[in-house]
């Protein structure tokens, strides 16, 4: 006469759907999470050492790596300001030297000169940002 009611039948699924998730999708999840995070590495360590960027990594892979501040300043005025890329919208996919039109110092107009990118970090660092 009774089977297993709708509400325990979801109960089950959502159980399942988690242990799923913790033992499939999560390892490679954070598989990737590291390897985001060894990108931004080497992009910020050729930038500190003045080293051409071979590649330049993108707003996704910069905050699945947890360094979603980058920081720039303006070569003009001296200015160091950083952008939360959380907040920006713009899509995942997007290198974060696109953004370099966007950190462009507004104090130096009409003709700013093009930000120079510093760097990709956890927490901001300036307590200035855009």
């Amino acid at each position: 006469m009774g089977g297993p009611g709708e509400q325990r039948i979801r109960m089950e699924q959502e159980v399942r759907d988690f242990v799923r998730h913790w033992l499939h999708d999560a390892p490679a999840e954070r598989a990737e999470n590291r390897t985001a995070a060894r990108l931004v590495d080497l992009w910020d360590a050729r930038r500190k050492r003045g080293a051409e960027p071979l590649f330049t990594p993108s707003i996704g892979a910069a905050i699945r790596a947890g360094r979603p501040w980058l920081a720039f300043y303006c070569p003009g005025c001296q200015v160091v300001g950083e952008i939360d890329l959380r907040r920006i919208d713009r899509h995942r996919d997007t290198p974060v030297t696109s953004l370099i039109p966007l950190a462009s110092c507004k104090r130096c107009s009409p003709h700013p000169p093009f930000a120079k990118l510093i760097g990709l970090s956890a927490h901001p660092a300036t307590g200035q940002w855009v």
